[in-house]
């Protein structure tokens, strides 16, 4: 296993399954998903890679301006 699938299935973890993709939320992890190290597989319509793109933001110290997103990464954290 890599390590784009060892974040992956970290992502896909039961923990995570209530995390929602909201709209206001996918024109920032669409500018975080060209910023973040790992590649990221997956749509910005799904749970699992809305929270692999959070995990390597957070990893790599980006600075987060939603309020939602901010929420969220509390909640992964």
């Amino acid at each position: 296993m890599n390590i784009i699938d060892l974040i992956r299935l970290f992502a896909l973890s039961s923990e995570f399954a209530l995390i929602p993709v909201r709209e206001n939320e996918k024109l920032e992890l669409q500018k975080f998903i060209e910023w973040v190290p790992i590649p990221v597989k997956g749509t910005l319509d799904e749970a699992a890679t809305k929270i692999n793109i959070l995990l390597q933001v957070y990893i790599s110290k980006y600075d987060i301006q939603g309020y939602d997103l901010n929420a969220d990464m509390v909640y992964i954290t």
